[in-house]
């Protein structure tokens, strides 16, 4: 038969912090005996300790798919950049490097002005690769809007349509493509 070694106990420290300053041993009171005879009982209190926190495995590995993700993301972005040199770029010197125009109060249209109107001085130019309009960002979970708002989404393309905001790709897919005008 072996014997057992007997299991440790993990040793909380319960001393004032007086005592703790001083290294000498605390008897845990409120205040303690060794901050009441030394005449510093006002000065004697207790912190609270840190209960250390133990991630579970499907949290860490959660994070580092999340942070994966993102990297996947910057990367795609930005792929002749190393991110540590992109972490000091303001945000519109990043929107630069993108090629995405800046949104700008004195450009803004009113809801009257459409695309293809004869003075076309206050729309950006589009960008070089326009965001595709994907049907996954047709649900929303958000309530519905009434009014002009809430036009379903064949209305508003073919409104855009209509007002000369909307392109087809060149692949040879029928997918819209929105430019945006900000």
């Amino acid at each position: 038969m072996s014997r057992r070694e007997p299991r440790r106990l993990v040793k909380i420290p319960h001393a004032c912090t007086e005592c703790k300053r001083r290294k000498i041993r605390c008897d845990g009171g409120q205040p303690c005996r060794r901050c009441t005879t030394r005449g510093v009982a006002q000065s004697c209190f207790y912190t609270r300790h840190r209960q250390r926190i133990h991630p579970s495995k499907q949290k860490l590995e959660k994070l580092s798919r999340t942070l994966e993700e993102y990297r996947t993301v910057v990367d795609r972005l930005f792929p002749d950049h190393d991110v540590s040199q992109l972490l000091s770029i303001p945000r519109e010197d990043l929107l630069d490097i993108l090629n995405i125009p800046r949104y700008n109060q004195t450009t803004a249209t009113s809801p009257t002005t459409t695309c293809n109107s004869n003075n076309n001085n206050w729309l950006p130019s589009p960008p070089p690769n326009p965001i595709p309009f994907h049907a996954e960002l047709r649900a929303s979970p958000f309530p519905q809007p009434t009014g002009f708002d809430a036009m379903n989404v064949p209305q508003m393309m073919q409104f855009a349509a209509d007002a000369g905001c909307l392109s087809w790709e060149e692949s040879g897919k029928q997918v819209p493509v929105l430019f945006s005008t900000f």
